[in-house]
């Protein structure tokens, strides 16, 4: 404190902020800072050793790993300068008597933990967030995982068949042709996967209503074809669609629309779970309906 009567924030003291005051004139060049010596001339060299530092930390984007590197390193040097504080960090009495006597940080202190306090949270924040993604991310793959394991039975005990239904009107209208689509209510109603599978954490607000599934042809479809899109994402285009719009329209309602469309969870036939980049399975966009009424080979995932 600049006065033991003071009670605002802690201050640089006088001979720290001429310090920086000379090194700024000087154009924080430490060859021309002429006529400072002593204990002034060491504090000019401190203060630009310190400010010098803050250029060593990036500010752009980072990739996961560097990210992981700098938070590692960031935490190293906390642990470092906690060391140095013990040794260099000291209670001094405001005046003769002691009244008044505050923690007083010195310059280097001061900028090193707040330089350092600022890296951390600016690396903690976005891995928080990452670390969340990836959890919602896992539980949507776990619940897929769950609803092939009870296609799969119901296979089984149905001479290989698919589970099926017939499509909406709005649906058939869309595609075209008359159509079914994969039934994942009966094999919930009968006993091979439990309802709680139907919730997808990426859609909180959908209940146990959170995944669309594969229209298939009048026939039904058989469980044999490994590359067979079965469930998915919930398809947050399908309304705009069945209301005769494009899907460029129908998405772009969408508030999250591209989170939604960049990474949809799709299920295959042979139980493999991948998030679909730019929501595309072999070039075919599985929320998007593909006119031509080729069911067969178009993908489309509807509710």
């Amino acid at each position: 404190m600049t006065h033991p009567d003071d009670t605002g924030t802690p201050a640089l003291s006088p001979a720290d902020r001429a310090a920086i005051d000379h090194l700024a004139e000087a154009g924080f060049n430490e060859d021309q800072l002429h006529g400072l010596d002593g204990d002034a001339l060491t504090r000019a060299h401190a203060a630009h050793s310190l400010l010098g530092n803050l250029n060593s930390y990036p500010d752009g984007e980072l990739s996961e790993d560097d990210r992981t590197t700098l938070v590692h390193a960031t935490m190293a040097r906390i642990r470092r300068e906690e060391d140095m504080q013990h040794q260099r960090m000291r209670l001094q009495p405001d005046d003769a008597s002691g009244r008044g006597s505050r923690m007083r940080f010195r310059l280097a202190e001061f900028g090193a933990v707040g330089a350092v306090a600022a890296m951390v949270a600016g690396a903690a924040v976005p891995m928080a967030h990452m670390a969340k993604e990836r959890a919602v991310s896992l539980g949507t793959h776990r619940n897929l995982s769950a609803q092939h394991a009870g296609i799969t039975s119901w296979a089984t005990a149905n001479n290989g068949r698919l589970p099926s239904r017939a499509v909406s009107e709005g649906v058939s209208d869309l595609t075209g042709t008359a159509a079914t689509q994969l039934d994942i209510g009966a094999v919930i109603d009968h006993g091979h996967c439990h309802k709680g599978t139907l919730q997808n954490p990426r859609r909180p607000g959908t209940g146990v209503h959170g995944f669309s599934v594969i229209v298939m042809p009048i026939s039904g479809g058989f469980f044999g074809d490994a590359e067979l899109v079965l469930v998915g994402d919930r398809n947050p285009a399908l309304e705009g669609l069945l209301d005769g719009q494009s899907f460029d329209e129908a998405i772009s309602q969408q508030r999250f629309r591209r989170r939604l469309t960049d990474h949809p969870a799709v299920l295959f036939g042979d139980g493999r779970v991948i998030d679909a980049r730019n929501g595309t399975v072999k070039g075919d966009h599985v929320w998007n309906v593909d006119r031509s009424g080729a069911i067969e080979q178009d993908v489309l995932l509807v509710h």
